[in-house]
Order: C-alpha cells, then sequence, then structure tokens
C-alpha cells in the first residue's frame, strides 16, 4: 500500500513539473506572437497582427498585461478602419472587439485609459464622424445614422453624434427601427440630453405604428408628458392613442390636467372640444372651442369645428324631426311642439354659418369649409349669402366639379335654373356618374323645361350605371316630356324588372 502511495506521489510530482515546463513554452510563445503582432500593426499588416494575437492571449501570463489588450484593440481598431465602409455589419463587429480590448486594458491598469486609449478613440472618433457626415451630404441618410450611432459609441463626449444619429433617424422612412430604438432609449440614459421629449415620441411613435402596440405607446406618451409637460406634440400623440383604445372619457382627463397647467394654451382648449364631441357634450365642445378662439382667433380649425358643433346641435334636432313616426308629428304639430324643435334645429344652423362663413374666407377654396357653408346655406336658406364665396373658388378651379355643383345649387335654390344650367352640364363633365349630380341636373333642365338638352347626360349614366333606377325613371320622364313614348314606355318595362330584381 505505501508503495503505491509513493508511485502516485512520483507521477503527481513529476506531472506538475511537466506543466510548469509546459506553461513556460506557453509563455514564450505567447511573447514572441505578442512581438509579432506589434511589428504586423506597425506595418498595417492587421490581419496578421490579428492572428498573432490571439495565439499571444493563450498564455495567462501575457493576457494579464494590459499592454497585450491596448495593442489588441489597436488591432482592431486598424481592422475597423480598413474595412469596407459600407459593411456596418462587419464594422459594428470589429468595433465591439476594439472596444471590449480597450476596455479590458483599462480594468487592468486605469492609467492607460488617458495615457493610451483616450487618443486613439479620438482618431476613430473624428473618422466615423466624419463619415457620417460625408453620407449625409451624400444622400445615404441610413449610413449616416449608423456612422453617427457608432461615433457616440467611441466617446459619448456630448449630444452632438447622437443627436445628429437620432435627426438624421427621423427622416428615414424605411430605417432601422431596432437601432432607432436604441438610439433613442441611449438619449433618455444619456446626461448630455437636457430635453429627451422628442426621443418618447418616436418611441412611442414606433411602438404604435410599427409594432402595433397602441397600448404600450400610450404609456410612453404618458411618461414623456409627465417628464415634458409642456410638449404639445406628446400631449396629442397620447390623447390619439386614448382615441385610438377608444379611452376618450381618459383622454378628457388628461387634457383638464393639461390645462390647470397651462389654461392659456389655446390648442389644448382646441383638442378639448374634440372629445367632448365624441363624448356627445357639444355643449361643452362649444364652450372649449370658444374658449380656443378667445386665444386663437385665427385659427382655421378652431372655427370650422365651432361651426361644425352649431351645425351639429341642429342636425341632431333634425334627426329626431325625421325619425317621428306619422303620428307623432301629427301630436307634435297640434301642441306646437313641432314647430318649436324646427325653429331651434334653425336656431343652430344660423349660429354655425359665420362661422363656416370665417372658414371660407380663411381658405377660399377648402372643399370641407366650402362644403359646409353650403350645408348651412341649405339650413337656413341663406344661398344669398354663400354665392360670392362658391362664385369665387369656382373662379379659382374651374374644373372642380365638387364647387360646380354647389354654384349650380345655390342658382336652383335661388330660383334661377336658367344660371344653374351651364354650371351642372359642366360638373357633369368633370364627373358624369355622380347621381346626386345628375339628379341636380335633370331637376334644373325641367324646370326651365329644356328635356331634350338632359337626355345625353341621364342616358349616358343610365347605360353606364344600368341597375341605377333614379336615372331610368329620369329619362322616361324625359321621353315622355317630348313625346317619345314609345322610348319611355320601353324604359317603363326595363324599370319594372329591375324593381322586380331588387
Amino acid at each position: 500500500m505505501k508503495k503505491l502511495l509513493l508511485s502516485l506521489l512520483i507521477c503527481f510530482f513529476a506531472t506538475a513539473i511537466f506543466a510548469q515546463d509546459e506553461d513556460k513554452e506557453v509563455t514564450k510563445q505567447a511573447k514572441e506572437a505578442f512581438k509579432n503582432a506589434e511589428k504586423a500593426l506597425k506595418k498595417n499588416d492587421f490581419n496578421t497582427a490579428k492572428t498573432e494575437i490571439e495565439n499571444a492571449l493563450k498564455s495567462q501570463k501575457v493576457s494579464a498585461d494590459p499592454k497585450t489588450w491596448l495593442t489588441r484593440g489597436q488591432i482592431y481598431q486598424g481592422l475597423t478602419l480598413a474595412a469596407d465602409s459600407t459593411n456596418m455589419s462587419e464594422i459594428e463587429s470589429l468595433l465591439a472587439e476594439m472596444m471590449s480590448s480597450y476596455d479590458k486594458a483599462k480594468s487592468l491598469d486605469n492609467k492607460y485609459d488617458v495615457l493610451y486609449i483616450q487618443p486613439q478613440l479620438n482618431v476613430i472618433w473624428g473618422t466615423f464622424f466624419n463619415r457620417g457626415v460625408n453620407a449625409y451630404n451624400a444622400e445615404n441618410a441610413p449610413m449616416a445614422m449608423h456612422y453617427f450611432e457608432k461615433t457616440d459609441l467611441i466617446i459619448s463626449r456630448d449630444s452632438s453624434a447622437l443627436n445628429n444619429a437620432f435627426l438624421v433617424g427621423m427622416g428615414i422612412k424605411d430605417r432601422d427601427n431596432k437601432k432607432y430604438k436604441e438610439i433613442c432609449n441611449r438619449i433618455i440614459a444619456s446626461p448630455n440630453f437636457k430635453d429627451k421629449s422628442m426621443a418618447y415620441y418616436m418611441l412611442a411613435d414606433i411602438a404604435n405604428r410599427v409594432e402595433g402596440n397602441t397600448e404600450e405607446a400610450l404609456e410612453i406618451a404618458k411618461k414623456g408628458a409627465a417628464l415634458y409637460p409642456q410638449n404639445k406634440d406628446l400631449m396629442l400623440l397620447q390623447v390619439d392613442f386614448y382615441q385610438k383604445l377608444n379611452k376618450i372619457s381618459e383622454a378628457v382627463a388628461s387634457l383638464e390636467q393639461a390645462l390647470e397647467k397651462d389654461s392659456k394654451n389655446a390648442y389644448l382648449h382646441y383638442v378639448m372640444g374634440f372629445f367632448q364631441q365624441k363624448l356627445n357634450n357639444t355643449d361643452k365642445a362649444i364652450e372649449a372651442y370658444k374658449k380656443s378662439l378667445e386665444l386663437d382667433p385665427e385659427n382655421f380649425d378652431v372655427v370650422y369645428e365651432l361651426g361644425a358643433a352649431y351645425y351639429n346641435k341642429g342636425g341632431s334636432i333634425g334627426k329626431q324631426i325625421n325619425n317621428l313616426s306619422l303620428e307623432e308629428q301629427k301630436a307634435k304639430e297640434k301642441d306646437g311642439s313641432l314647430g318649436k324643435m324646427m325653429e331651434e334645429m334653425k336656431s343652430y344652423y344660423k349660429q354655425s354659418l359665420p362661422y363656416f362663413e370665417k372658414a371660407v374666407k380663411m381658405k377660399p377654396t377648402d372643399p370641407n369649409a366650402i362644403g359646409a357653408l353650403m350645408s348651412a346655406a341649405n339650413g337656413t336658406e341663406s344661398y344669398a349669402t354663400a354665392l360670392p364665396y362658391i362664385e369665387s373658388a369656382v373662379k379659382a378651379e374651374p374644373k372642380n366639379a365638387e364647387f360646380l355643383q354647389h354654384l349650380a345649387t345655390v342658382y336652383y335654390k335661388m330660383g334661377k335654373p336658367e344660371a344653374a344650367l351651364p354650371y351642372y352640364e359642366a360638373a357633369v363633365k368633370e364627373d358624369e356618374l355622380n347621381v346626386e349630380l345628375l339628379d341636380g341636373l335633370f331637376n334644373a333642365f325641367k324646370n326651365a323645361k329644356k328635356f331634350k338638352e338632359a337626355i345625353p347626360y341621364i342616358e349616358k349614366a343610365a347605360n353606364t350605371l344600368a341597375t341605377e333606377v333614379s336615372l331610368w325613371e329620369n329619362l322616361s320622364y324625359l321621353y315622355y316630356s317630348i313625346k317619345e313614348n314609345a322610348k319611355a314606355d320601353a324604359i317603363e318595362k326595363k324599370i319594372e324588372k329591375l324593381n322586380k330584381k331588387n
């Protein structure tokens, strides 16, 4: 037994001595490899230097020397700068090796940072920053974004490089959103940025629009709005997300908080009006719009929406009237309440008219404003008020079918079918299959007793829109009116077949 133990001990010591001899050999080879790496580095033979430095790191003693890691960082810096400047994947990989090598050298001896590493980093920082500028000037925004972002990774000395990456990336249509999110998050974490509101905005936008996660987007927007309450864009983005998620009450509550901090903010009052309308609180909406208009009297959107709020109040009453049964109408006529309802409806239409009139003055060819003015004119029979604005719109856009139709309608409603006809004809030439427009044209020709002139327009549309019964009915009327009964009778049979199908 003792002999066996002795044999084992002899074997152990022999192995240990062999291991020490092997370690010396490894160290010797590693030191030689390190010298070779330095020589290759001086010759800018970075690939050879890379192979030799990796061989040198096989020795624990050599790898414990900060100079080894400094040299490795310099080699990878050379490889990074020598690589294809358009191959961002390769550059990112090489740059990561460079930075990790310099970090390792600093961890082994912190004096290396100021003495050796910072001067090296300053060189590549300047090179990458200039590459970003050159890429941007060459209209290669994606590459510019990547180089500016990498520049900040090398030395985050101020906000310039990262801010450039952020601003350039903002305008890229098909950007690398994963990388852009990283940029935004680095801005938020950086002490070099005082205002980080737009980083929150863009993160929220990506979460909603790109990733389809509106709930997460809302949380990001809320956090940003809480940190930067004066940022209107963040507030509105937050409100948009509330609307998309159908959280209208929450949106109103959020706006109320914002208005407590900034009661003179015309835009917040405007948005409040919009959401009060969503909640069918029309009176509160009108109140909010009026406050907004007091603060910003020339805001087209507020003027238009205030007119629309009044008009919609009248329209709501009109809807109630239309929904009355015949018996209910008779009862309300008898007790006088129907007349009061119609008077109230018309009064709201009248209140909307000056706001729509002002909106058209501000934007004379805005189709929504022109259409709203026409609706208010119809509701109040104020065609003379609308006429000069519609005429001006037609002069500005003489081929706009919608404007031509409005002008024809105004003349027709004012009892001037002859004046309306050329505008109906001009409108139909621009929009020849518009059934509503064709119906107006038919009535104008009919009242002017110009039945034959109307036939080509109605017949062409009826043959194209073959199942549109109203067009065939109008065509039948026109043929009967000019005594072409056979044609009219044939059309009546067609109408009968269409009605059976329907």
